[in-house]
């Protein structure tokens, strides 16, 4: 079996190992994944969130989608202001225009 130098993606220790290993231990590992877990929860929550509130706001006022020629952007209009949803880096915004 051939093995070479590595850096730990979570502690960044050098050791030696596998060719395809990428911790040096089973603790780093564990670490690892859970932050990475951790971050993607955040995220999805974020999303529910806004997911949530655009269907509130669909379903207590009457919409409109139009969309525009110059930009093909897709806004919805609820009593006068118009919002369309941008998403950004994984981020979902929401643009309100009055």
């Amino acid at each position: 079996m051939k093995y070479s130098n590595h850096v730990c993606l979570t502690c960044k220790k050098e050791f030696l190992g596998r060719l395809n290993q990428k911790y040096c231990s089973i603790a780093c590992k564990t670490l690892y994944n859970n932050e990475k877990a951790a971050k993607l929860r955040h995220e999805l929550i974020d999303h529910k969130i806004l997911q949530k509130n655009f269907l509130i706001l669909k379903e207590f006022y009457a919409t409109r989608k139009i969309i525009t020629k110059k930009y093909g952007y897709t806004y919805y209009l609820i009593n006068g202001y118009a919002f369309r949803l941008l998403t950004e880096r994984n981020n979902q915004y929401v643009i309100i225009k009055k």
